[in-house]
């Protein structure tokens, strides 16, 4: 089971989804910086899904990637279970 929305839409490489949540007008910060260091059922940060998923690499994919690291700049430095 993911644990969410982000690891979902990451998965399914909807990268429209994750960038309209993360830079909507009324967007929750801190919100999105607990989401982004949530890791999967099976120990992955969001940031694995996003570098599995790079070849369909797109500019929204790569302002979520920024964008997330801004959230979480340890996952930097983490390595996924």
């Amino acid at each position: 089971m993911v644990s969410n929305e982000h690891h979902k839409w990451l998965k399914k490489r909807d990268w429209p989804a994750v960038y309209g949540a993360m830079f909507a007008h009324d967007s929750d910060v801190d919100l999105h910086v607990r989401k982004y260091k949530e890791r999967d059922e099976h120990g992955r940060l969001p940031h694995h899904w996003m570098a599995e998923k790079a070849q369909t690499h797109t500019h929204a994919l790569a302002s979520v990637g920024v964008q997330s690291i801004e959230l979480n700049p340890e996952a930097l430095t983490t390595r996924d279970n």
